[in-house]
This record gives structure tokens, sequence and C-alpha cells, in this order.
């Protein structure tokens, strides 16, 4: 938990410090503080990857659609949660949701 919440923190102040702008909201640190209790110290950078892909997407579509610049990035890191949990291989070689309905077929 204070993994995904500290280095989020820390990201948001050095942005913030060195672009003087705003890169995460406080409840975008909160979101990953508490979602820090599922995921391994292992599995963030995957977690971060899903978390991320899907913002790049989420927000390609915001300003398409919605022209604004900013968006918010909650919605993204729950969504990319859900999409590594459902699509992950945990460290007993178990698969996710997704991965064993698919092999059971």
């Amino acid at each position: 938990m204070l993994g995904l919440a500290g280095s989020s923190l820390a990201i948001r102040i050095i942005y913030q410090v060195s672009a003087n702008k705003e890169a995460l909201g406080m409840g975008d640190i909160k979101l990953l503080g508490a979602l820090g209790w599922w995921v391994q110290p292992l599995e963030i950078p995957t977690f971060l990857f899903f978390a991320g892909l899907t913002g790049a997407i989420i927000g390609g579509l915001w300003i398409l659609f919605k022209k604004e610049k900013f968006f918010p990035f909650g919605p993204a890191i729950f969504i990319g949660y859900l999409i590594f949990r459902l699509l992950k291989l945990d460290s007993s070689g178990n698969s996710g949701i997704l991965c064993t309905s698919m092999i059971e077929q």
C-alpha cells in the first residue's frame, strides 16, 4: 500500500515542482494506495503499465471527443487494475480469471 501511494506522491511532488503543474490529484494517490493492499510489490510495474495504457487510451478519446486537455485519471487506474486482475498470472503460476476460463474451454 505505502509503495504505490508513496511513489505516486513522490511523482506528484517532483512533477509539480519541475513543471509547475499538477500531474496526479490526491484522489488518484488515495486510490493507488487503496489498491496497493491487493497488489504485490513485484506486480506494481505490471499494474502501472495497464493503468497507464488504459489512461492513454481514455485520455486520447477524451481529447478527441470532449476537446478538453485534462481528464480524470482515477477511472483509468481502476479499469487498469481490473484488466490486470483479469489477465495476470500470479506468483504460484495460476492464471487470472479470464485466462483460467479460456484454458478450461
